[in-house]
């Protein structure tokens, strides 16, 4: 279905756009449809749980790659055209996946929904270590920028791990209680 829409869309778009939308803006849109598909079918239909929790695994899977391409390239269908803008003109697009990853967190550790938990805290990562590189590739020294990299993975990765668990501790506690 996905690949069904991206052809489909690109046979209509007129110079790289669909509905004023780039391609991987498109999928943002269409990846959050699968998402709530995923959540109407699992809710619903208890029988073809399996099945919906994949159509959802694979709408979050799309809609954070997607989103997280946005925020790097915006909604800019021609690469000459984006090659023109400073990375800090997307900054918006780089707060609405932070944001969308925080939400996607915050809904895990909720409803102890450890697909949510997961995605969100991957790209919230994802996301600020992308703007580092994005910002502070060109103007630092490379023994610098790798060694505040090292720094950062170890501090988040030690951080990143109590997070995680978070959702799972409350409720384990609670039935060995």
């Amino acid at each position: 279905m996905g690949t069904w829409f991206g052809f489909e869309t690109y046979q209509w778009s007129d110079n790289g756009y669909f509905l004023a939308m780039s391609m991987p803006l498109r999928f943002v849109v269409f990846s959050a449809f699968l998402i709530a598909l995923g959540m109407f079918a699992q809710t619903r239909f208890k029988s073809k749980e399996d099945f919906a929790l994949t159509t959802r695994a694979f709408g979050l899977i799309l809609f954070f790659l997607s989103l997280w391409v946005v925020s790097i390239f915006g909604n800019y269908a021609d690469f000459a055209d984006w090659g023109d803008v400073s990375q800090f003109s997307l900054i918006h697009w780089s707060l609405l996946l932070l944001i969308a990853s925080i939400a996607a967190l915050y809904h895990g550790i909720k409803f102890d929904d450890e697909l949510n938990r997961g995605f969100g805290l991957i790209f919230i990562f994802v996301n600020l270590y992308t703007r580092f590189i994005e910002y502070f590739w060109e103007g630092t020294h490379k023994a610098l920028f790798f060694a505040v990299l090292a720094a950062s993975f170890w501090f988040f990765g030690t951080r990143a791990e109590k997070i995680y668990r978070l959702g799972k501790s409350q409720k384990s506690d609670v039935r060995e209680g």
